[in-house]
């Protein structure tokens, strides 16, 4: 018989809220030094620690709680999922997770940007650019690579052919669970969806990931950002600096995010960075008084 340790503490992405009121059997897909995914069909979710980042299609639990499962789950073990309780089974142990129980973390960039209906980036631009993004990003492997980014910065996307051609080189290069061309194209991606001015760059994005040609865990990131959802620290840098937020409270964010992954964090900043400069530049050549 399995011995039962229930995980009554945490929280989650209200992303997940629909799927979790499904009944489905899925199973574990991953593991790593701190945190894991599920996968029930085509959703991915993953549990981390709620001293960690809450990812946009995350829940977060105690992380001694977390070392315990870690401790004892292996690829593969059968997950079940019912009436918004998961029930994970590893080694002779039932972990239950009530996550109708767990707190809700508001991830829309929607919803954040209705706080700010006048927005301001200038501050944010300032902050990102003392980190030299051009140079400390794995984004940019050769001149070319430098090339498409600059020329990005001075403008906005007109069709979804432009937005194509920019998106089918960066698309899944690189290495890892999120490869750099990802985390630059789903930052940049992130700013698209806060301008809200067009939906070229997100039809473009959609229409890649009918190929399946990069990671799992970048496809939900897409996935998650098309419908909306963002992973909280780029949210809360989102919010901070669209509601005239404090300079240090910014740089404190951003050098938070500079820490995740190897360079995972710097390519996503390069990708906002990039959006808010193409903005700013389209601006400026409609000779518009208020830039951004």
């Amino acid at each position: 018989m399995n011995s039962t340790i229930e995980i009554r503490i945490g929280i989650k992405s209200n992303y997940l809220s629909r799927f979790l009121k499904k009944n489905q059997i899925g199973k574990v897909h991953a593991l790593f030094r701190s945190s894991f995914t599920i996968k029930w069909n085509d959703q991915l979710v993953h549990i981390g620690s709620m001293q960690q980042p809450l990812s946009a299609y995350g829940l977060a639990i105690v992380e001694d709680e977390l070392k315990a499962i870690l401790a004892v789950v292996s690829l593969g073990d059968i997950v079940r999922l019912k009436a918004e309780e998961i029930l994970l089974y590893a080694k002779g142990r039932l972990f239950r997770f009530p996550t109708r129980d767990y707190k809700s973390i508001n991830l829309n960039i929607s919803d954040c940007m209705r706080k700010s209906p006048s927005p301001e980036w200038q501050l944010l631009k300032t902050e990102l650019e003392k980190h030299n993004l051009l140079h400390a990003s794995a984004v940019i492997q050769n001149e070319f690579d430098r090339s498409l980014i600059e020329e990005l910065m001075q403008k906005e996307i007109d069709s979804t052919q432009e937005a194509n051609r920019y998106i089918s080189h960066f698309w899944g290069r690189g290495i890892g669970l999120t490869p750099s061309g990802d985390d630059f194209l789903i930052g940049y991606g992130m700013m698209q969806a806060v301008f809200v001015k067009q939906s070229y760059w997100m039809d473009a994005l959609r229409g890649s990931l009918d190929k399946k040609t990069t990671t799992d865990v970048s496809e939900h990131y897409y996935i998650s950002m098309l419908d909306g959802y963002i992973s909280a620290p780029f949210l809360e840098l989102i919010s901070a600096a669209s509601s005239g937020g404090e300079q240090e409270q910014i740089a404190i964010i951003i050098d938070k995010i500079m820490q995740f992954g190897h360079t995972s964090g710097l390519d996503t900043l390069l990708g906002i960075y990039t959006a808010i400069c193409g903005k700013e530049a389209d601006a400026r050549q409609k000779g518009l008084a208020e830039v951004i």
